[in-house]
């Protein structure tokens, strides 16, 4: 065992700078953050500190903040990026050889694009934690909803530096998809406070990010195991283990608030 432990070698800071640094794409590093991760990591350690710490005692003794217009303004927004994206995920998967199958690596500046879009929206994301701060919903402050938006960004950002169109654009044609609904329903209920409570679309909702997650994961599986397919070990790494732990989270949600509930 000690021999073991001896041969393997811990790479040093060089070498691990060379490794994630190194081999970003030289296109991707021209834009904003995606030159190191250092700068995403810091934008996230922020967001959890807030959220999970300062925010909450900063609000501790002042009233909840109402926000109304601000959420509509939001979630409108969030509506559009996201419809825009699924427009243009969809458009390169009926024009491409793309198939749910067989994935490639395309790193053209015109497609990755999309996926930095993508990732983009990743961290707009984020307000709707910060909103739920403001607000004083601090019971809707999940670990769930806390792990989500951090992995789902750090994702995004890893597609981006290392992966490309190709690879990611299924996952975030229905990522997209699954979002211009959800935030249609949160504007809805912004607009209309008896939409907050059917549980009937609550329960869809969920029902939809259950069969995204399944779908993704089965999409990573396929073309991890299909030699034909490029498919890189980062994925394997970080995709696969990253869709079961979600399934798990939102199957644990599913049967707390509804078929417990509903018991």
């Amino acid at each position: 065992m000690t021999t073991v432990l001896k041969s393997i070698k811990i790479p040093s800071v060089d070498e691990l700078n060379e490794i994630v640094i190194g081999n970003i794409d030289e296109s991707a590093k021209q834009w904003p953050l995606m030159s190191s991760p250092i700068y995403l990591l810091i934008i996230l350690a922020s967001y959890l500190f807030f959220c999970t710490f300062l925010g909450q005692k900063l609000m501790e003794r002042r009233k909840p903040f109402k926000l109304e217009r601000v959420m509509i303004t939001y979630n409108i927004i969030q509506i559009l990026m996201n419809g825009y994206l699924l427009y243009k995920t969809s458009s390169v998967l009926v024009s491409s050889d793309y198939t749910f199958f067989h994935s490639r690596i395309d790193m053209r500046p015109e497609r990755n694009i999309f996926v930095y879009l993508y990732f983009m929206n990743k961290l707009t994301d984020l307000f709707d934690t910060i909103f739920m701060v403001l607000r004083k919903k601090n019971s809707q402050i999940s670990f769930l909803h806390l792990y989500h938006h951090t992995m789902i960004a750090i994702i995004a950002w890893l597609y981006v530096a290392y992966m490309g169109a190709a690879i990611s654009i299924f996952f975030g044609a229905l990522n997209t998809f699954v979002h211009v609904i959800m935030y249609t329903y949160y504007l809805a209920t912004n607009l209309n406070s008896e939409f907050k409570k059917s549980l009937w679309w609550k329960r869809r909702l969920t029902q939809l990010q259950l069969v995204q997650f399944i779908l993704v994961t089965c999409h990573a599986v396929i073309n991890f195991l299909n030699p034909n397919s490029e498919f890189p070990g980062v994925i394997v790494v970080v995709t696969i283990p990253q869709g079961i732990i979600m399934l798990i989270l939102f199957l644990d949600f599913y049967r707390k608030a509804y078929i417990k509930k509903q018991q």
